[in-house]
């Protein structure tokens, strides 16, 4: 639902879908970012780069190849996968967004780019130039991820990952690094980020004996979870042994994620996080922008894990009757 607003989203995602519900697969359906965005792009490939292919070839790699790993799909496939991820890396490293028609040689019409409108020409006699972007940022970052992945070493991703979580430009690129490595290595990587801030304030409405322990205790610190959570929801593996360790490390019962700019996605997966948290007694959302679909994911948490809560605080949050 967060990346449904942009008309373009929408459409891959509802194609995607439409794709595996007509396949009759017995697949799930998607609910992660990263699974979405392997199986369109595939879609998209697939749907251009038909040269080479019969009908039953390509609705045979439809049915078959949505869900199986890139390294599975037909070597002339592989390659321009890779190539669109060695240009998206280069373009988010650089700050680019717009490449030139030399840089995507033989990808024009791969279904992924977009033709911009040609350069004018600043004399008669110059060539017009063409340029190209991704079909959408995101799609960019899916394949600067992918790039990551695939091309350089588990130490040397560990150490691009702490170095980047807290850069905007490549935090969505991080979440779908975390949703592409094999399970046990990203949980690895991101459950370390975890801050471990904390701060403790008595609260006459508990018992004297209780303690409250709040987490996490900086804004920074607060961005910075916010931001692992995001990445550890893309991880399909079960992670809650890791997880648990790691929250009984910290030591907190109440938790603060007020003033957040949290959208609906953002409180599902911070959530997501809180169900390995086995004693958090107050959680504090508030001031954020979680309208009636984030709510919702609270009232799952809530209600139907019968989580014992005492103090839930969702004001300020665009919430109708």
């Amino acid at each position: 639902f967060s990346f449904c607003y942009i008309p373009m989203n929408c459409f891959l995602i509802c194609h995607c879908l439409l794709q595996i519900i007509l396949s009759e697969s017995s697949q799930a359906l998607p609910t992660k970012m990263t699974d979405i965005y392997k199986i369109t792009v595939k879609m998209f490939l697939l749907s251009h780069n038909r040269e080479g292919f019969s009908p039953e070839e390509l609705a045979r790699l439809k049915s078959t190849h949505m869900d199986e790993p890139f390294d599975k799909l037909p070597e002339e496939l592989q390659k321009i996968f890779n190539s669109l991820g060695e240009i998206a890396f280069k373009g988010i490293r650089e700050g680019r967004l717009v490449f030139e028609s030399s840089e995507v040689s033989d990808l024009e019409d791969c279904g992924l780019l977009h033709k911009l409108p040609d350069l004018k020409r600043k004399a008669l006699d110059d060539p017009s130039k063409s340029q190209f972007c991704f079909t959408h940022l995101t799609v960019q970052e899916f394949f600067a991820a992918k790039h990551l992945v695939d091309t350089e070493a588990d130490e040397r991703i560990e150490r691009f990952v702490c170095n980047h979580i807290n850069d905007g430009t490549w935090q969505v690129v991080l979440q779908f690094a975390a949703g592409l490595l094999k399970s046990s290595l990203s949980s690895h990587i991101f459950i370390k980020l975890l801050p471990e801030s904390t701060e403790k304030e008595e609260n006459p409405s508990y018992s004297k004996s209780k303690t409250l322990t709040s987490w996490p205790a900086t804004k920074e610190d607060k961005d910075l979870a916010v931001q692992v959570c995001k990445c550890l929801y893309e991880i399909n593996d079960e992670q809650q042994p890791v997880l648990q360790n790691k929250i009984e490390k910290i030591k907190f019962n109440t938790v603060d994620f007020s003033y957040r700019s949290l959208a609906p996605i953002d409180v599902a997966a911070v959530l997501h996080f809180l169900e390995n948290a086995e004693e958090v007694l107050s959680i504090n959302l508030s001031d954020n922008q979680l309208g009636d679909l984030g709510a919702n994911e609270v009232k799952k948490f809530i209600v139907n894990r019968e989580r014992k809560v005492k103090t839930l605080d969702l004001s300020g949050n665009n919430l109708t009757d």
